[in-house]
């Protein structure tokens, strides 16, 4: 008896269109599909735009949060807060809310302790570049926890430093998008996982 092929669910590009958040459900779409999707409409430009995009883009050219200049308009969380909700609807569909939880701290203990015996001053660097945050998929709940630590960069501007901490938290809510809606049977799951290509085409 031949065992019958799984499926993925569709995504429609007018319901997207149209800001229906509630279309995407966990571990139910292609992780191609997802993708090509993310891609699209993240070129949309001015008119062109969905009305959830063209919302965030007029909050970030006139909101002062978004401003990480040495002025101070808000304190880092607050501005991470701002950021996360901007990158959810520009480029996410507002499907992230709800279904991650953001966590942030100073870097985990295992990298303030500075040089040891077995790595130079140069390796500890490149290690401590390497761990911005983590990320764990909460089978149960069907919701990403996303952790992010304070990158320690002494002789950084303010908005040096929240670059570097936003670039993290793009990178990590772009993990987060295809560990929740796509596929995880196991011929599909390779492609949502670590940097493979899928998550590639979206960074």
């Amino acid at each position: 008896m031949l065992k019958s092929k799984h499926t993925h669910s569709g995504i429609k590009e007018r319901h997207l269109r149209d800001g229906y958040r509630n279309i995407f459900k966990p571990e139910l779409f292609s992780s191609s599909s997802l993708t090509r999707h993310v891609v699209a409409f993240s070129k949309l430009r001015g008119p062109a735009m969905t009305r959830m995009q063209a919302k965030a883009m007029h909050k970030f050219h006139h909101e002062k949060i978004y401003d990480l200049s040495e002025s101070r308009t808000g304190s880092d969380i607050e501005v991470f807060q701002a950021y996360c909700d901007f990158f959810d609807d520009v480029f996410f569909f507002g499907s992230l809310k709800g279904n991650c939880m953001f966590h942030l701290g100073e870097e985990d203990g295992e990298e303030k302790g500075g040089e040891t015996a077995t790595a130079s001053r140069e390796e500890s660097k490149k290690r401590r570049l390497k761990r911005r945050g983590k990320i764990f998929y909460v089978e149960v709940k069907k919701r990403c926890d996303i952790y992010l630590y304070a990158p320690q960069m002494q002789s950084s501007s303010r908005s040096e430093r929240l670059l570097v901490f936003l670039g993290s938290l793009l990178h990590g809510m772009a993990h987060a998008f295809l560990i929740l809606w796509a596929c995880h049977h196991k011929e599909c799951i390779g492609n949502n996982r670590e940097h493979k290509c899928k998550w590639m085409s979206i960074s």
